[in-house]
């Protein structure tokens, strides 16, 4: 059984890179007995400011525990560590997600609950919005 726009192998489009839209990354298929998953990929910046902050390991394993990492490029808009997810189909960047509570706000978010709280909706980066550098 297969999905439209969604790969069971994670695959997506063929081109490269910078043709390849990030939505159609952003979501895996996995197969489970009791059905089929799907799994948001959240694109974390690996840029030398990001990853060397004390909460980018912190955030990465909260992450990790609810979506698929994918590691980018630096962004340009270093303010703490920062993460794109998809929201309403559009890939939004957060910034400054150094504290316990905003983290968990998004891990929330990318969960499932589909409410983006006052706190991580401060830390959205409008400018990004719908691009990867």
């Amino acid at each position: 059984m297969s999905l439209p726009g969604l790969s069971t192998t994670g695959g997506g489009r063929k081109g490269t890179a910078r043709e390849e839209d990030p939505m159609v990354r952003s979501t895996r298929v996995e197969r489970y007995p009791w059905g089929l998953m799907v799994r948001p990929t959240i694109f974390v910046c690996h840029g030398s400011r990001c990853r060397h902050q004390e909460a980018h390991r912190a955030l990465r394993d909260r992450l990790g525990a609810v979506a698929d990492l994918a590691e980018v490029r630096c962004q340009r808009i270093c303010h703490g560590p920062v993460v794109g997810a998809a929201v309403n189909g559009s890939l939004e960047w957060f910034e400054r997600l150094r504290s316990q509570k905003v983290q968990l706000q998004l891990v929330d978010f990318v969960a499932g609950s589909g409410r983006m709280r006052h706190g991580l909706e401060k830390r959205r980066v409008t400018k990004r919005s719908g691009r990867m550098r």
